[in-house]
C-alpha cells in the first residue's frame, strides 16, 4: 500500500517537473494544450480514487480540509493534487485542474487574473438517472412516486378567440401554455462565441452555488413549473444549490394547501417530483419586493438568482452569471441575463426583448438605452459584460451576504414597481449585463395577472426620488404631478446611505451615465406652461402620448405665467400651482433640445412636414416617440416688450427653432407658432404650426415658466407623518450635491442670456458625443 503511494507521489512530481520546465522555458502561450493537463488531472484523480478505495471500509479518509485550500504547487491558491472528498451517494467529486497552470489563448493572460479562486471547495456531482445537456437533473424531475408525470399536457386549443384566450389567461394564452410540455427544448440564442466561454469556464473555474429564487401570487401551473423544469434542466447540478419558491399569499385552489381550503397540488407536486426545492409562504399578500427578501434572506447559497414565473432559461444560462459574481471583484456585482421574448399568443421564442442597457424615464421607470460610448471603448468582444445604469429588475444574480448588507430592497416598498431602480452603483456596487447568459420571458399581452392598490407604485416611485436622486429627484416628481401621497419614515434608508458613504445622484449622472440627456437640474431650464404672446393661447397635448395631435387651446384663469413678484406668488398659491401643473405643462430638455409633456417625457414635439429633413411652412405639429438626436428645438430668448429680463421673473420669453437632426443646419430656419383665427396648419388639425422665423412677430413668441424648485414652492414630502424636506436629511439643505449647476439659484434658467428682439442665440450645447435619453 505504502509503495502504491509512494509510485503515485513520484509520478505526479515528475510531471509537475516536466511542465513548469516547459513553462520556463517555452513562455506560457506555448504551453501544452488542455487536454494534456486534463488527462494529468484524470490520472491524479484515478490514483486519488485507488487510495480511497484501499482505504475503506476499514480505515478512515484523511479529514477534508476546511475553509480554502492550501496552495498547490502549481501555485497559490490553486485545487492541486489534493484528494476528492466522497460525496453523499458514493461518487467521486471532480474538479477541474488548477486553473493556474492554464493561459487563454486568446487574451494571452492567466486565468487567474480572470477567474481568481473561491474560498471553498466545490459541491460533489451527484449523477442523476438520463442526465444530459438538455436535462442536467436527470429525467425524473416532474415525476411522482409512482413513476408517472405529476401533470401531462392537455390537448391542443383549436379556433382559438386570441383576445378572449389573453384576457381569461391574465394576459397569457393559458390554453396554449397548457398544451406544451414542460420540459420543451428551446432555441440558443446566443453570440457563437458563447459556447466555448461556458465550456472553458466550466472546465477550469470553480464557479459558485446559486439558490434560485421565484416569486409568484396566483401564476398558472404550466408558467410556473415549466420555468422551474427550465432551470433544472440547464443548470449543472453541481451549481445549483437549491430552488426556494416564495408565495406571495395566492388564493387558487392549486397553490393553497389542503389546510387552507386548496388541494395541496403544489405541496405534492414539490414533495415527490422537485428535489432541492423549498416552498415559503407569506401569509396575506405583501408584494414582490416583501417576497423577493424573504427568499433571499432564506437563501442556503453564496448567490442567488431572482427570476420571473413565467420564464424559460437558455443553455448555458447560469454559468456566465456565477463567473461574474466570483471572487472579491464579483462580490459587488449585480449581473442580469440578456432577456428574450416568449409570445404571449403563440409561446414561440423570440430575440430579443430587453436589451443590455437601461437608464430610465423621469416618470421614473426603466427605460433601454444604447450602450454607452465610455463602455463601449472598454469592450474586446461581443460577448463581454455591459455595465448598465439600471435594470428590467425580474432577473438578476448577486452575493446574498452582500445583497442584504448594502441594505437589500427597501423594505417599505409596496407590492411591486421600482425595486429595479434603487441605485447600487451610489454605495459602491456595480450593475452589468451578461451577453451569454440568456432567459425567455413571456411578456404579458391584453390582461393583466394580477392587480396592485392604485398608489404602491406612485409612493415607490418617489421614495426613490426621495432618497437617491437628490436635486433631480425634483424634477421626477413634477413628472409624476407631485402627488401628495404619505410616503413612508425615510430617515432609516437615509441613514443607511450615510452610513454606507453612497456617492451623490450627480456622481451617478456624470460617471455611470455621462450621456443622459440630464445630468444636472440646469439641464431642465423650463417646466411649466408654454404660452402664446400674440394669440393669447396656450399649447396643449391631445393626449400627451406618441401620435397624438398639438393644439391651441384658451390658457387657463390661473395663468401663474403674467404673475409678477414670482416667488411670493408661487409660495401663497403652491398647491394650485402643483394642481395645475397636472393639465398641460410642457417642459425643456435643452441638451439635445427636446419638448415633451411633463406627463410623458418619452413623447416629443414634432412636425409632420413633407419633407423628411426639414420644416416647412405651416407644417402640422404632433407628438412621436422621442429619438436619440432627432426632435431638435433650440430655444431662442428675447427680451420682452414690457421691460428687461430679471432673474426673479418665473418665465422667459423666446423663439422655438426647430432643426430636426442633430448638426444639422435647416434650409429654412422655421419656428413653432400660432396662426391667426381662420387659418389652420397643412393637416387642418389646428392652428399651431411653423412659420418662418422673425422675433418681432408676436404669433412666434413664446412665454415659458422656469422650471419651479421645491423651495421656490415651499413644498415638501408627507414622510411617515412628518413633513420632511429630502435634501436637507441627506446633507443639510443640500450640501450633499456636488458639481457644476448642482443647487443652483432657483429661477436661473439654466444660465440661457436673453437676447434683443431679432437677434437670435442658438443655446443648443454640445458636450462632445451627443447624449442618450
Amino acid at each position: 500500500m505504502q509503495f502504491t503511494f509512494l509510485v503515485a507521489g513520484v509520478l505526479w512530481l515528475l510531471l509537475h517537473f516536466f511542465f513548469v520546465k516547459e513553462l520556463s522555458e517555452k513562455h506560457r502561450p506555448q504551453l501544452p494544450s488542455f487536454g494534456a493537463f486534463k488527462r494529468v488531472n484524470d490520472l491524479t484523480m484515478q490514483l486519488s480514487e485507488e487510495r480511497d478505495k484501499a482505504l475503506a471500509p476499514n480505515q478512515p479518509a484523511p479529514p477534508q480540509q476546511a475553509g480554502p485550500l492550501p496552495p498547490s504547487p502549481g501555485g497559490a491558491g490553486g485545487r492541486g493534487p489534493f484528494p476528492p472528498p466522497s460525496d453523499a451517494a458514493g461518487g467521486v467529486q471532480r474538479g477541474p485542474p488548477s486553473p493556474e497552470m492554464f493561459v487563454a489563448a486568446e487574451e494571452g493572460k492567466p486565468f487567474p487574473q480572470i477567474m481568481p479562486p473561491p474560498e471553498a471547495p466545490p459541491a460533489p456531482v451527484v449523477v442523476y438517472e438520463g442526465q444530459g445537456p438538455e436535462r442536467m437533473h436527470g429525467i425524473k424531475i416532474g415525476v411522482g412516486t409512482d413513476g408517472n408525470a405529476l401533470w401531462s399536457p392537455e390537448p391542443k386549443p383549436v379556433n382559438q378567440d386570441v383576445r378572449k384566450a389573453l384576457a381569461q389567461g391574465g394576459g397569457f394564452n393559458l390554453a396554449l401554455s397548457n398544451s406544451i410540455s414542460l420540459n420543451r427544448p428551446v432555441s440558443d440564442m446566443r453570440d457563437n462565441l458563447c459556447a466555448g466561454y461556458v465550456e472553458k469556464i466550466s472546465a477550469t473555474a470553480r464557479l459558485p452555488r446559486t439558490s434560485v429564487i421565484f416569486v409568484f401570487f396566483n401564476e398558472p401551473l404550466s408558467t410556473l413549473m415549466r420555468s422551474v423544469h427550465s432551470v433544472f434542466n440547464r443548470t449543472p447540478p453541481e451549481l445549483l444549490e437549491e430552488i426556494i419558491l416564495v408565495d406571495d399569499g395566492s388564493d387558487i385552489d392549486w397553490i393553497k394547501s389542503v389546510e387552507k381550503g386548496g388541494t395541496g397540488e403544489l405541496e405534492k407536486y414539490i414533495r415527490e417530483g422537485l428535489p432541492k426545492t423549498r416552498l415559503l409562504r407569506l401569509p396575506e399578500r405583501r408584494g414582490l419586493v416583501a417576497a423577493r427578501l424573504m427568499g433571499i434572506e432564506n437563501a442556503k447559497a453564496e448567490t442567488f438568482v431572482i427570476l420571473d414565473s413565467h420564464i424559460e432559461v437558455q443553455p448555458g444560462w447560469a454559468e456566465p452569471l456565477m463567473h461574474r459574481l466570483m471572487g472579491e471583484d464579483g462580490r459587488t456585482r449585480v449581473v442580469m441575463p440578456m432577456i428574450d421574448g416568449t409570445d404571449a399568443q403563440t409561446f414561440k421564442h423570440t430575440k430579443g426583448g430587453i436589451g443590455c442597457t437601461l437608464g430610465f424615464i423621469w416618470k421614473v421607470i426603466e427605460h433601454a438605452v444604447p450602450e454607452q460610448q465610455k463602455d463601449l471603448k472598454l469592450r474586446s468582444s461581443a460577448i463581454d459584460p455591459i455595465p448598465s445604469p439600471a435594470m428590467a429588475g425580474g432577473l438578476f444574480a448577486a452575493n446574498t451576504k452582500y445583497f442584504l448588507e448594502a441594505g437589500g430592497y427597501d423594505p417599505l416598498f409596496l407590492y411591486w414597481g421600482t425595486e429595479n431602480l434603487e441605485l447600487l452603483w451610489q454605495c459602491g456596487g456595480s450593475l452589468e449585463c451578461s451577453p451569454c447568459s440568456r432567459v425567455f420571458h413571456v411578456f404579458r399581452q391584453g390582461g393583466a395577472g394580477y392587480s396592485i392598490p392604485g398608489n404602491a407604485v406612485t409612493i415607490n416611485r418617489m421614495r426613490t426620488t426621495a432618497i437617491w436622486m437628490d436635486e433631480l429627484g425634483e424634477l421626477a416628481r413634477a413628472v409624476l404631478g407631485r402627488p401628495q401621497l404619505d410616503i413612508g419614515a425615510l430617515d432609516d434608508r437615509i441613514q443607511m446611505r450615510k452610513e454606507q458613504k453612497c456617492k451623490n445622484f450627480n456622481w451617478f449622472m456624470k460617471e455611470i451615465w455621462p450621456e443622459s440627456y440630464v445630468r444636472e437640474i440646469a439641464d431642465v431650464p423650463f417646466l411649466g406652461m408654454l404660452r402664446n404672446k400674440g394669440q393669447q393661447v396656450c399649447l396643449e397635448p391631445s393626449s400627451g402620448s406618441p401620435g397624438g395631435s398639438v393644439r391651441e387651446r384658451p390658457c387657463p384663469s390661473e395663468d401663474y405665467l403674467v404673475s409678477s413678484g414670482a416667488k411670493e406668488h408661487l409660495l401663497a398659491n403652491s398647491q394650485r400651482y402643483v394642481d395645475f401643473h397636472r393639465g398641460p405643462a410642457w417642459m425643456y430638455f435643452r441638451n439635445p433640445g427636446h419638448i415633451m409633456p411633463v406627463k410623458n417625457d418619452e413623447a416629443c414635439l414634432q412636425h409632420r412636414g413633407s419633407d423628411p429633413t426639414h420644416a416647412k411652412e405651416k407644417d402640422e405639429i404632433y407628438m412621436e416617440w422621442c429619438q436619440q438626436n432627432q426632435q431638435i428645438w433650440e430655444w431662442r430668448p428675447v427680451v420682452p416688450s414690457e421691460g428687461p429680463l430679471t432673474d426673479d421673473a418665473n418665465y422667459q420669453e423666446g423663439l422655438l427653432g426647430y432643426k430636426r437632426w442633430h448638426n444639422v443646419q435647416p434650409s429654412q430656419d422655421m419656428c413653432l407658432a400660432v396662426l391667426a383665427e381662420g387659418e389652420m396648419n397643412t393637416r387642418g388639425s389646428s392652428r399651431v404650426a411653423m412659420k418662418k422665423c422673425n422675433a418681432a412677430d408676436p404669433s412666434q413668441v413664446w412665454q415659458w415658466e422656469r422650471f419651479a424648485r421645491d423651495a421656490d414652492l415651499g413644498l415638501k414630502l408627507l414622510a411617515g407623518g412628518k413633513q420632511v424636506a429630502p435634501l436637507e436629511m441627506l446633507g443639510g439643505g443640500g450640501q450633499i450635491l456636488s458639481g457644476p449647476g448642482a443647487g443652483g439659484p432657483a429661477g436661473s434658467g439654466g444660465g440661457i442670456k436673453p437676447a434683443s428682439a431679432g437677434e437670435q442665440i442658438d443655446v443648443f450645447r454640445q458636450r462632445g458625443k451627443p447624449p442618450v435619453s
